[in-house]
């Protein structure tokens, strides 16, 4: 994921503050990309409290895809769980369509993994059992509760507290849906393809183990700092091709022996 250079963030976030010159939202800085929308740091000047806030831009969606943020506003007003990020609303301009959300200030998931494997320090046992739970417990709410949130990865894994591993927050809801027998959203392709299950490739009726099998990549990556199990760095191929309904793992030569299950 690439970031706008500083210069247009600057101009982008002047642009949008006149947009919002008539709310209680002032945007402060750019933090990333989300589905469907920019993502930034604001301040809610009624509330005197710092918020995230996502922007989409009308005219870049058809029709249905503003549903889908409509929809996404929805589930997460729905939503109450210590470790999802919390709603706080929607609202919007003629050209735009703003959702304000928690501010999650500890960094993601892949930040702090990429840390780690640059200074060489592995998560150990107790680490990744703090990370592995706080995401476990959330698929496990969204599940009981007939949701599919459908794009799980370290990016969508935010830290409240980089320095406490179970104040994990998960966030972008922009894909995720609510899970009807024979829903026909629950055929899309959709996703990232590295974290992607297979049966979301084939365009037939999948279901709630697409969270289960993000959840695996995961913590693959998280034992072998960053490595996938079924796609190399370099290789051409597309990441689900050499996946197939019988396969096997190969484990690294240094994965901690409680991996190996």
């Amino acid at each position: 994921m690439s970031f706008p250079p500083p210069s247009d963030c600057l101009k982008e976030i002047s642009h949008l503050n006149k947009d919002l010159q008539d709310t209680a939202y002032e945007l402060q800085s750019f933090l990333g990309f989300g589905s469907f929308g920019k993502v930034f740091q604001a301040f809610d000047k009624k509330n005197h409290q710092p918020c995230a806030i996502k922007v989409y831009i009308k005219g870049e969606f058809k029709q249905n895809l503003q549903e889908i943020i409509y929809d996404e506003a929805n589930l997460l007003k729905s939503l109450n769980h210590p470790n999802i990020v919390r709603f706080h609303g929607l609202f919007e301009t003629s050209n735009r369509i703003y959702l304000v959300m928690e501010l999650i200030s500890g960094g993601s998931l892949k930040t702090l993994l990429e840390k780690r494997k640059n200074a060489n320090q592995r998560f150990t046992e107790e680490e990744l059992k703090k990370m592995m739970n706080g995401i476990m417990n959330v698929v496990r709410y969204l599940h009981e509760n007939e949701i599919v949130h459908r794009d799980l990865k370290p990016e969508n894994i935010l830290l409240q507290d980089p320095d406490d591993l179970s104040s994990i927050k998960i966030i972008d809801f922009g894909l995720s849906v609510k899970f009807i027998d024979m829903n026909k959203n629950l055929y899309l392709n959709c996703g990232t393809p590295l974290f992607a299950a297979p049966e979301l490739k084939k365009y037939k009726i999948y279901s709630k183990p697409v969270d289960i099998w993000s959840c695996g990549i995961i913590f693959y990556e998280l034992c072998t700092m960053g490595e996938h199990p079924f796609h190399r760095r370099g290789v051409k191929e597309k990441p689900n091709e050499a996946v197939e309904e019988n396969f096997t793992i190969k484990y690294p030569e240094d994965l901690p022996p409680y991996v190996k299950t």
